[in-house]
């Protein structure tokens, strides 16, 4: 199992629909992509996790390399701590300050394009984040 991260500073930005400036007091990395079903997949046959009441793995998608939806916030946290266990690495989901200051980027910019709201013309490249 192996991710690629994004390294995001500790800063001062611009948080909230009110652009409040705030600070991140730590550096902290974030995972570049999402948990792929093949990944999910493992941990279930890896652990003992007792799945909600409904068979969640029914629903996943069938090809193994898209995202793993729909994963309630239980089974996230399940995973990151079974991914714990597997890596001896720490996981923990990012406080909403922190989700913000990575999708925001460096540039402070209010939607993953820029400052202007994408177009709803159809263009679905406004509406999805690039890496970089």
């Amino acid at each position: 199992m192996s991710h690629e991260y994004c390294y995001i500073p500790d800063s001062t930005f611009l948080y909230g629909k009110d652009r409040v400036p705030s600070k991140i007091p730590a550096l902290f990395y974030m995972v570049n992509d999402p948990i792929t079903v093949k990944q999910f997949k493992q941990f279930a046959a890896d652990s003992s996790y007792d799945y909600d009441l409904f068979d969640i793995m029914e629903q996943l998608p069938p090809k193994p390399d898209c995202p793993a939806t729909p994963i309630s916030w239980q089974n996230a946290k399940a995973y990151a701590r079974w991914s714990r266990s597997v890596t001896g690495e720490y996981y923990s989901f990012p406080s909403e300050k922190e989700w913000e200051i990575a999708a925001r980027g460096p540039a402070g910019r209010i939607y993953p394009r820029g400052n202007n709201l994408p177009k709803a013309d159809g263009d679905k490249r406004s509406f999805t984040a690039r890496r970089s």
